[in-house]
């Protein structure tokens, strides 16, 4: 009967090419019967509609003529460097969604100019306590991350694209997993397009040195990418390292100057130093791909994304010897899997640790496994005729 209503619901939505891109989701990733009544049991009440539902994210045109008033803390825990060359609007809607989406006031944000031609510096008047840097000569974004950097104070440093949009509780999010993890070097979060797919849930390296946007257009609600795991790099478009392990590893490599493949190299950098590169999805951001640099890769910046590739393959050549053939063991090479151990759960139901005592030993169960270093999988085999 919750189907059959679903489904009345669906014949006068407003809203059916959201729904049936959603559907198509579904059955490319699960088949035609079990795709349909997977998001018939989600929509219908079965699954938790408030996490699903597309109304909670937002990417939007804010009202610029309405200045926001940023926090000023006196040692901020967090410094936000947004790398920018015009496109003040898209600027002025990134900073105005960490305003309105982060919790704690103790923050702050560097805007860094790269000498742009068009009048960027009347984001301090949008922007009250903004930390306005403009260059005097183009660096190119690489460079000019770097020379960003240097003025920010915060214990833990963020690089995000001005192209972007945070959503509610992403730093927060950020810095639970360095709270959590010990090992933790550099987090980022899940990026999303403005029409509600997902961009990525981590990223893969694979042996020839091309990378992978890992779940690349797919449900921002599939199980595979919503829990904390290593991945082998995250988008430089959002992503947060302490200070001090920047400052060790000196920042973005030059080499790849002006842009491409510095994110990739940090994080393997990261590990370099001991420290792992974590992916959580509850740290959301909305990304306009190809805003800054267009999407061609044979005029512009995004050309170097090929140039750059080389001088990746010939810095790393050693550790992409053990990384799989291009799309090939992408189970275990999504988060890193290699040589770990692997402990499959089969239980009636996901774990409901408020409401009984089972739930909290299942709970405790996995959490003991984690803790010894097994990659746990948790299997409701019946979730779907219940």
């Amino acid at each position: 009967m919750k189907y059959f209503t679903y489904f009345s619901k669906f014949i006068n939505s407003d809203k059916k090419g959201e729904l049936i891109s959603l559907l198509y989701l579904q059955i490319k990733d699960k088949g035609l019967i079990r795709g349909a009544q997977e998001l018939l049991h989600i929509k219908s009440g079965g699954g938790n509609t408030d996490e699903l539902s597309r109304e909670q994210f937002q990417y939007k045109d804010y009202d610029s003529s309405q200045a926001i008033e940023l926090p000023v803390p006196p040692m901020p825990l967090v410094s936000i460097v947004i790398p920018v060359y015009n496109n003040l609007e898209a600027t002025y809607n990134c900073i105005r969604s960490i305003y309105e989406n982060t919790a704690t006031p103790n923050y702050e944000v560097i805007i860094a100019d790269d000498a742009s031609p068009t009048n960027m510096a009347v984001l301090q008047d949008m922007c009250k306590n903004c930390i306005y840097i403009k260059n005097s000569v183009n660096l190119g974004y690489l460079r000019n991350c770097n020379n960003a950097a240097k003025s920010a104070r915060g214990t833990y440093l963020v690089l995000l694209n001005n192209d972007t949009q945070v959503q509610a509780g992403w730093l927060e999010e950020l810095l639970y997993v360095f709270n959590n993890f010990p090992d933790a070097g550099l987090v980022g979060g899940m990026l999303i397009y403005p029409e509600v797919l997902l961009q990525e849930a981590g990223g893969i390296i694979w042996k020839d040195g091309s990378g992978c946007n890992y779940g690349n257009r797919d449900n921002v609600n599939g199980g595979a990418y919503n829990y904390i795991k290593e991945a082998d790099y995250v988008s430089g478009a959002s992503y947060m390292i302490t200070k001090a392990l920047w400052e060790v590893i000196g920042g973005y490599d030059e080499r790849y100057a002006p842009a491409y493949h510095e994110d990739s190299d940090l994080c393997f950098e990261v590990r370099r130093r001991g420290k792992k590169v974590y992916y959580t999805p509850f740290s959301k951001v909305m990304h306009e791909e190809g805003l800054s640099h267009g999407k061609s890769l044979k005029q512009g910046l995004k050309k170097y994304q090929v140039i750059n590739k080389k001088k990746f393959i010939e810095k790393w050549g050693d550790e992409l010897k053990e990384k799989s053939a291009k799309d090939k063991n992408v189970f275990i090479e999504r988060e890193r899997g290699h040589g770990k151990k692997y402990v499959l759960i089969i239980d009636h139901n996901v774990p409901t640790v408020d409401k009984d005592a089972g739930s909290r030993t299942i709970n405790n169960i996995v959490n003991t496994l984690l803790g010894m270093g097994y990659q746990v999988k948790f299997m409701v085999p019946n979730i779907f005729t219940r």
